[in-house]
């Protein structure tokens, strides 16, 4: 399931996606460069979803994040995968 965060502060809070990414053995640098983490606009800020094999047929919606662009989310700043 899905959740939906109102009050995302970027370059404040952090989203931790380590767990996630772990259990999914994903090892390597960039998971939006290898399509892991996809960070799409919906107008009304970002949807974050992760796509197991990185091929587009597996993507589930991990959380909706309000008044955020998705080109605001830095690696290591606002989101942690490793």
């Amino acid at each position: 399931s899905s959740d939906e965060i109102r009050d995302f502060m970027p370059g404040l809070d952090k989203l931790d996606l380590r767990p996630l990414f772990q259990s999914l053995a994903y090892a390597g640098s960039d998971p939006v460069a290898d399509k892991r983490l996809i960070l799409s606009a919906n107008g009304a800020g970002t949807e974050l979803f992760v796509d197991p094999t990185g091929s587009g047929l597996g993507m589930v919606m991990v959380a909706a994040i309000g008044n955020v662009s998705p080109g605001t989310f830095i690696a290591g700043v606002d989101y942690l995968f490793a």
